[in-house]
């Protein structure tokens, strides 16, 4: 089975960007409802959903970043953390790093940059229940190197099996 590569990126942005705005959306929505266990759930799976396809697809920046906001809001779930205002607004500012790491992961470059480190560690400080955070309460950062950034023959084709989705343009 051939893979067109350049669709299942195309359709894999289209998700993410999807994703990224329901997440957003639901933000907004929790300021003004904190402990709705219902919007933190689906925060919560945007960002699993996005870390999961950005690593079979091997953006490393982008799959780390998911999984360590994934923590952050797991804490908020488990009620060890509170919604404050500060935090929706790091939770914010979390979905445009996104935005930024889907771009830049598309473009080649999978990376996080120091400033998507900085948020991360804020968005950490900011839920952690001491203000020091142990080094047991990071998660482990994700390290392997994929051999072609973006475009392992294996995972593509496991990602694009299980993708049940059908796009129409919307002129169509």
């Amino acid at each position: 089975m051939d893979i067109d590569f350049d669709a299942l990126l195309q359709t894999f942005k289209a998700e993410a960007d999807e994703n990224l705005s329901r997440m957003e959306e639901a933000l907004v929505a929790l300021e003004n409802a904190s402990g709705d266990k219902e919007l933190l759930h689906t925060i919560f799976r945007v960002a699993h959903t996005l870390k999961g396809n950005s690593a079979a697809l091997g953006f490393t920046g982008l799959t780390e970043f998911a999984h360590r906001l994934e923590d952050c809001l797991d804490r908020l779930l488990k009620g060890t953390a509170q919604a404050s205002a500060g935090l929706i607004t790091g939770l914010l500012k979390s979905v445009d790093a996104m935005r930024e790491l889907l771009e830049g992961s598309l473009a080649g470059n999978i990376e996080m940059t120091q400033s998507h480190r900085e948020l991360l560690e804020s968005l950490v400080a900011e839920t952690a229940s001491n203000p020091a955070a142990s080094a047991s309460d990071q998660p482990p950062r994700v390290t392997e190197r994929r051999n072609s950034p973006g475009r392992r023959k294996d995972d593509i084709q496991a990602w694009s099996q299980r993708t049940q989705t059908l796009r129409v343009d919307i002129d169509k």
